[in-house]
């Protein structure tokens, strides 16, 4: 994906060095371009509406309308998204157009002037992120997962070491073991 930064020697305000640049949605996305199978499935506007049920699952204080059920959306037999969401953080509320997103950085960018918009905590920004992260990839099949840093962490661990066999097969053959 696409970050950009400041030079070191140009001068930044204040307001310029908190954006959200989503730097973890941005290298998900970009390996999503590059290595999902099944690209067909990439489908932006429904990813980003899933990206914001993700939001709305896992904080109280968030509520996305119209509500869209995407459970039951079968690639192909797409669910009729709508062209604006209005999505309301505690006492803000801002609606989105979403009808242009036909591509998985528009997405992103979607998702940016989002959560520019709320400017949400510092403490919430990284859980957000991974909340909308999981959410988009909710829609494209049942296999596909996030892990943050410490969920990766900890299947490492738990994957560490090697697993052996001795390939043996045990059947019945002619009535004996």
């Amino acid at each position: 994906g696409f970050a950009f930064r400041p030079a070191a020697d140009d001068e930044v305000s204040a307001a310029d060095t908190d954006s959200y640049e989503l730097l973890e949605t941005s290298k998900a996305v970009s390996i999503l371009r590059e290595h999902y199978a099944f690209q067909e499935r990439l489908v932006p506007r429904r990813m980003f509406v899933a990206a914001l049920q993700g939001i709305e699952e896992r904080f109280d204080h968030v509520l996305v309308s119209p509500a869209i059920s995407l459970n039951g959306d079968i690639p192909g037999h797409a669910v009729e998204l709508p062209d604006r969401v209005t999505v309301q953080m505690r006492d803000q509320t801002a609606t989105f157009d979403i009808s242009k997103i036909d591509d998985l950085y528009q997405m992103t960018w979607k998702l940016m002037e989002v959560f520019e918009f709320f400017r949400p905590a510092e403490v919430d920004l990284n859980r957000m992120e991974d909340a909308a992260i999981e959410g988009l990839l909710t829609v494209l099949d049942p296999h596909t997962t996030y892990l943050n840093e410490a969920e990766y962490k900890d299947m490492k661990l738990s994957t560490r070491g090697s697993f052996g066999g001795l390939g043996i097969v045990i059947s019945v053959r002619k009535g004996k073991l």
